[in-house]
């Protein structure tokens, strides 16, 4: 138990213990710093972040005053927002003059700190600085809160002791000045993106009100109703220049929530007192075409008083290209009522006004063309049934007045052709021959225009209509009168039912049927073919045959009453048929087109609606 000898180590730990304070400053200083992340997070406003800013940067830096200046170099002023034992630094932000604020103004704009201890010897030059002498601070730090390359405000610690503000507080300011910096920058982005959203709104509200076809007085009503949800005002009017006078006439104007009566009474009342150009700053307006906003009109010596009370002022032309129509004027009773914003807007929504109105004096236009259109078409309407009922006198002419001195020239020829034939010479009888030709063909003429003219006539009542039967019924009559010799004729076997009127699809493919019979080749067996097909709701039928042709620059001309392209010595007719065809289908809502070439054949197609099927 007794002791020989003592061994003992020792070390110096100044400097993990310095290292270790210095490590527990910076939690503290990052654990105030998060907590301050966090107030910003849930603030709205700049303001708010300023505030927050303020409470936290009280608890964590040995200040007797903290204050944050928010500049607009702009204006030349700064918002001054502080937090400090004085009673009169607590409290909202106070608008200062920024001349003589910051005695290093261009220093901090380079974003440089300045750290002022005892310095009463600068207080005597510099008014800010013996004010915050006199109230007994001593050491002064300003920090600039820096977003980029711009200088958005400056953070203020003062302390009424020398040594307070060491590194470690200014290390804090520092941080603390740079967070609020990006937190502002976005806080004012965030609020110009809420900003342009609400503008882009009303734009588009206005858009969709404004966008409907509808009469001056509608419209007049429409521009109020928009103006009213978009703009704060007291008085607002559509003024249009009436380029006769030179004078600005009311078109549109608020009823200021009086009712129609006293709408009408204003109306009057602004048309008499309505400047002309150059008058008043709607006047003004309307000559150079720039818009005007006035904070207080009792400023602006342009200004022409038709109201009481009013003291702000807005005012945007419209435009119609380069030319100005008119103006937009809304006024407030209240001081700098309108921003930049609402000039935006406002001149934004002018340009849709202006089209509107353009638009509603065009619909006015087509409205007054289209009834007197609507009396042209009238008296058109009775020009045509007294024409048509001319061409029905005529055509009762045709059928019986020259139809009787018809049979008497056809009667008395054939009887001298029959009795005196053998007293005639040859020429005679040729001649005979020739003048009961022309009197049959005469007489088919009359019988095909007395067709063509009482087509639908009877009335249209379209039923289902099986063709096979009915062309097997045409053809029978064909042969008959010996139109098929020689020919080989095939009929499709499944041809859609059509809905269509029986005597009418007669006609149509009789004449069809004849045509592609009578137009043959020499040498060539004459081949005629009727097919058909469905295709949705219509059906499709195609008469073909191997003849002549037609020439592309006459298959349109074909289907007209007369258009022969033929002699009557070679193909005889009398040139209506094609234009019976073409007119019945048009009765019964179908179509005819044709594909040909010359010495290839020819196929007529025929488009109807196509029977329902049970």
């Amino acid at each position: 138990g007794q002791v020989i000898r003592i061994y003992g180590a020792s070390q110096d730990i100044t400097e993990r213990k310095r290292a270790e304070e210095a490590i527990q400053r910076a939690n503290r200083r990052l654990e105030a710093l998060h907590r301050l992340d966090g107030a910003i997070l849930q603030a709205r406003s700049v303001e708010e972040i300023i505030q927050a800013a303020l409470e936290h940067l009280a608890q964590s830096v040995p200040a007797d005053r903290i204050s944050i200046a928010i500049l607009d170099e702009e204006k030349g002023e700064a918002t001054v927002y502080a937090h400090g034992v004085l009673e009169k630094d607590v409290g909202r932000g106070r608008i200062v003059p920024l001349e003589g604020l910051f005695y290093d103004l261009p220093g901090l704009r380079r974003g440089q700190l300045t750290h002022l201890e005892n310095f009463e010897s600068l207080a005597k030059s510099n008014e800010i600085l013996a004010q915050i002498l006199n109230e007994g601070i001593h050491s002064v730090v300003n920090i600039p809160m820096m977003a980029g390359d711009e200088l958005l405000g400056v953070l203020n610690l003062a302390s009424r002791q020398a040594d307070t503000l060491n590194e470690e507080a200014i290390q804090m300011g520092r941080e603390v000045a740079a967070t609020i910096a990006i937190a502002i920058r976005q806080a004012r982005l965030a609020q110009q993106l809420r900003r342009r959203l609400d503008e882009l709104e009303a734009i588009y509200q206005a858009a969709q009100a404004l966008q409907h076809l509808v009469t001056p007085e509608q419209l007049a009503q429409n521009i109020i109703a928009t103006l009213e949800k978009i703009l704060d005002y007291e008085y607002g009017a559509v003024l249009l220049i009436d380029e006769s006078s030179g004078r600005l006439l009311p078109f549109a104007l608020s009823d200021q929530g009086k009712g129609p009566e006293f709408l009408e009474a204003d109306k009057a009342y602004v048309a008499s007192r309505s400047p002309r150009l150059g008058e008043g700053i709607t006047g003004w307006v309307a000559q150079t075409g720039q818009s005007v906003r006035v904070g207080d009109v009792r400023q602006d010596p342009r200004y022409v008083a038709m109201r009481e009370n009013v003291r702000s002022e807005l005012c945007v032309p419209l435009r119609l290209g380069d030319r100005v129509i008119g103006v937009v004027n809304v006024e407030s009773r209240r001081e700098n009522a309108y921003s930049e914003n609402d000039q935006r807007i406002l001149e934004t929504v002018a340009a849709q006004i202006a089209i509107a109105i353009q638009n509603s004096r065009l619909l006015e236009q087509v409205q007054r063309h289209a009834q007197e259109l609507e009396l042209r078409v009238a008296r058109r309407t009775a020009e045509l049934l007294e024409a048509n009922r001319s061409l029905e006198e005529f055509v009762y002419s045709v059928s019986h007045d020259l139809r009787a001195p018809l049979r008497a020239i056809t009667g008395f020829a054939k009887i001298i052709a029959d009795r005196h034939r053998a007293d005639l010479n040859e020429e005679a009888r040729r001649y005979f021959d020739y003048i009961l030709q022309a009197a049959y063909n005469m007489n088919q003429l009359i019988s095909d225009l007395l067709a063509y003219s009482r087509l639908g006539k009877g009335g249209i009542s379209p039923q289902p209509v099986p063709l096979p039967e009915l062309l097997e019924e045409i053809l029978s009559e064909l042969e008959s009168s010996g139109a098929t010799a020689e020919a080989d004729i095939r009929i499709a076997p499944d041809l859609p039912t059509v809905q269509g009127v029986p005597t009418l699809l007669r006609q149509v493919f009789a004449n069809l049927l004849d045509n592609a019979l009578k137009y043959r080749r020499p040498g060539v067996k004459h081949r005629v073919e009727v097919r058909g097909r469905t295709e949705g709701n219509r059906a499709v039928i195609e008469v073909t045959d191997n003849g002549i042709g037609i020439a592309p620059e006459y298959q349109e001309k074909i289907f007209r009453i007369f258009q022969r392209l033929h002699s009557q010595a070679d193909y005889p007719g009398t040139g209506i048929g094609l234009a019976i065809v073409k007119k019945a289908l048009k009765l019964m809502e179908g179509t005819v087109e044709v594909e040909s070439q010359p010495g290839a054949g020819s196929v007529f197609r025929v488009t109807l609606k196509a029977a329902e099927r049970s």
